[in-house]
This record gives C-alpha cells, structure tokens and sequence, in this order.
C-alpha cells in the first residue's frame, strides 16, 4: 500500500474530542480519547498523545494509550506521560509513560495499575502524582489522597511500595476536569495565528465513491462530497448520517433519528433522505428502520471496515494513523480509509 492522498479539513484535524491541551513552547501535546457508537456499530473507545510541531502545527508522532492523557511534559527527545481515569466501579486506573518520539521506545515507569495525574522532570529526575488505589480506601481512611513521588530518568517498573512519598496532599481526590473547552480555544488561537482553520470532520460512518468524488456520510449530519483537488461539498442532512446508497443521479441517505421508548431494541430508528448533490435538495422517502431498509438491499449501513481489497487486512491499517478505521471504499485501486477522528487517508493498492 502507497499513500498517495488524504481528506481533512483545517488544522488540528486529528485532534477530536479533547482531553488535554498543553503548549509546550516547540511542541503542542493534545491528549484525545474518542469511542464510537451509533445504534447499529460500536467500537471501544481509543485514548492517543498527538504531539504537534508548532512551527507549521503538523503532527510529528503519536502515541496510543489504555486510558486518558491527563499530564505531559517534555524535555529533549523525552516525553512523560500521565493517564488514567476512574473506571466506574472504585479504581483509578492508569500508568506514567516515558516515551522517545524519535525512536519509538517506550517504557512503563511504574509496575502498579495507577492513576496518574501530574508528571513533569525535575532536574534528573521525573516528579508524578497518583490517585488513591480505590473510592473505598478514600472513604474509609481520608488521609489515604493523592501521593507524589519521583524517580530517576532511568527509571523501569518500579512498584509504588518501593518508593518513599515526596509529598501527600490532603484534599480530597477527584478526577481532574477534562471539559475541552479551553483546549478548543488554544488550538482555535494558534490556527488563526497560522491562517488555518481547527474544525475536525464528523467521524465517517459510511463511504461510497462517486465518479472521481468521495461521499462521505458523516456523525455531525453532514454529507461531504470530496473532490480529487482536495476541495469539498457540504450537504447538511440535521441527524447523524449512517448510511449511503446511489440512486441514479441522487443519493439516498440515512439518517438516525431520536429513539422513542416503544422502539424495538434490534431496530434503528431511522429517515430515509433522497438527496440531489449537484443541488442540496432533499426529500424524505420513509420513516422507519434503517436495519430493515439494509436487509431489503436500499441502502448500505456503515459497520466498520468492509470490502478490503486482496492481500490487504485490517491490522495493516492500524500504524498508518492515530484512532481507529472506521469506514473504507474501495475502486479501481485507490482504498479510501475513515478514522474515529474523521480524517480519510487515500492509499494505493
């Protein structure tokens, strides 16, 4: 395979639901961590360290994580990193990350199961801060808080019960706030600063080519007509988009409507959209259920990687781009893969 192309919109174009933003002068650390579920396809949600160069805000490396970013911090070729999250029950999950972009090593600082959430170098060594094990240890003994410990550069796999704490703060923990809106206005900031635009694509549900054009139905209810000189249509269809077909010279479109409670629980409560791509104009065909609409072959629903050209797996996909493949088309040689952060790479088979 040969990337001979891709589809995306502005700056940033990787960088879709937030979790961290951090400018660290040379270099723009994003931490995303997107899942994907509509009612007919799930995926596992991703967590990914973007790393971006601030001289032209081109993304230079990538690091895929089991959990949330919560802290980066970066010195020379090296670059901490502290994930984690509450998984729901009673545990912080999590891990400290050293990793070197240029080579690609990676080493796991600490052995336990933790979550971390600060994390910076400190002279020679590396400072991190960690949640309490569980909720319950909070609850029954308050002093059991957030621990801060540090270890050296050279650091790998050391248990937590090995170190002496450096610092115990009193407050009770909770999970740092993740809201993205002031990493939406950095990343806006420098991309205006650049003449650039940040505004990810909706995640691509279903594609199909179209002549020399590819259609793209899209999560943000949008339908998008890419064009081969990298220019592109926008047909704005109000719900979600999960489903393509041609219909002579229109489109049908399928587009997932609000469940009701009566619906049945198999079934996709759906609006069927004729819609005309030279002009805009839409009209609705049926309501219904998008599963029965597939099943009577009208439409094809968009269910992940499908139609795969020969001698090409999914797991070749996978190091091209941060996220997951989520949608691909395929003609006459040219593979067009959707990712979960709604950019489309065009690959030569």
């Amino acid at each position: 395979m040969q990337l001979t192309g891709s589809h995306r919109h502005g700056v940033f174009p990787e960088a879709r639901c937030l979790t961290y933003v951090r400018d660290l002068g040379d270099v723009i650390a994003v931490g995303v961590h997107q899942g994907v579920f509509h009612r007919s396809f799930q995926l596992g949600g991703s967590a990914t360290l973007l790393l971006y160069r601030r001289s032209d805000l081109e993304l230079v490396s990538w690091l895929g994580l089991p959990h949330p970013v919560n802290d980066v911090d970066v010195r020379d070729s090296l670059v901490v990193v502290g994930h984690g999250e509450y998984d729901g029950g009673a545990f912080f999950e999590g891990g400290l990350e050293l990793w070197e972009p240029s080579t690609g090593e990676q080493r796991h600082l600490i052995t336990d199961n933790r979550e971390v959430l600060f994390c910076r170098f400190n002279d020679g060594m590396i400072r991190f801060t960690v949640s309490p094990v569980d909720d319950i240890d909070t609850r029954d003994d308050p002093h059991r808080t957030l621990t801060s410990y540090e270890l050296p550069l050279d650091a790998d796999a050391v248990e937590l019960e090995s170190l002496t704490p450096v610092g115990v703060h009193e407050a009770v923990p909770h999970l740092p706030y993740r809201g993205p809106h002031s990493g939406i206005a950095l990343l806006e900031e420098l991309a205006r600063a650049h003449g650039g635009e940040y505004r990810p694509e909706g995640q691509p549900w279903a594609m199909s080519w179209r002549g020399e054009d590819l259609v793209v139905a899209t999560g943000r209810g949008e339908v998008v007509l890419w064009h081969p000189d990298g220019s592109c249509t926008r047909h704005v269809v109000g719900m979600p988009a999960i489903g393509l077909a041609e219909d002579g010279d229109h489109l049908l479109v399928v587009t997932e409507q609000v469940r009701r409670f009566d619906d049945p629980a198999d079934l996709t409560p759906a609006r069927l959209i004729r819609l005309d791509p030279a002009t805009g104009h839409q009209e609705t065909v049926a309501r219904g259920h998008a599963t029965d609409w597939e099943a009577a072959g009208h439409v094809q629903l968009g269910r992940g990687v499908a139609g795969l050209p020969d001698g090409v797996q999914e797991h070749d996909l996978i190091p091209l781009a941060p996220g997951t493949p989520l949608s691909t088309a395929y003609r006459d040689g040219v593979l067009a893969v959707g990712w979960t952060d709604g950019t489309i790479l065009l690959l030569r088979c």
